[in-house]
């Protein structure tokens, strides 16, 4: 994704094909940002911050562009050291 040039992008459902540790490790080797603005830490039940920035905004000639994205519920989403996390809506 590096080589392709990539300006931003999102979790789909192979970041986690590792675990979360390995979806984070590869946020971690990307030369571009992953944004989310509903993929949130959790704990006891009670959600808080955002894991991911969201949203990363772009310059485009003399306009400026947000690009968000949000993400469907998925359920069992893994632990780590980042604590259960959770993809309410915002």
């Amino acid at each position: 994704m590096n080589a392709a040039g990539y300006d931003v992008a999102t979790l789909g459902n192979h970041e986690f094909d590792y675990a979360m540790q390995g979806c984070m490790d590869v946020i971690e080797w990307t030369d571009f940002p992953y944004t989310s603005c509903n993929f949130y830490r959790e704990a006891d039940g009670v959600r808080g911050d955002t894991v991911l920035d969201s949203y990363v905004m772009f310059d485009c000639g003399d306009e400026k562009v947000a690009q968000r994205y949000a993400h469907l519920r998925q359920c069992g989403m893994p632990a780590n050291r980042y604590g259960t996390v959770d993809t309410r809506c915002p």
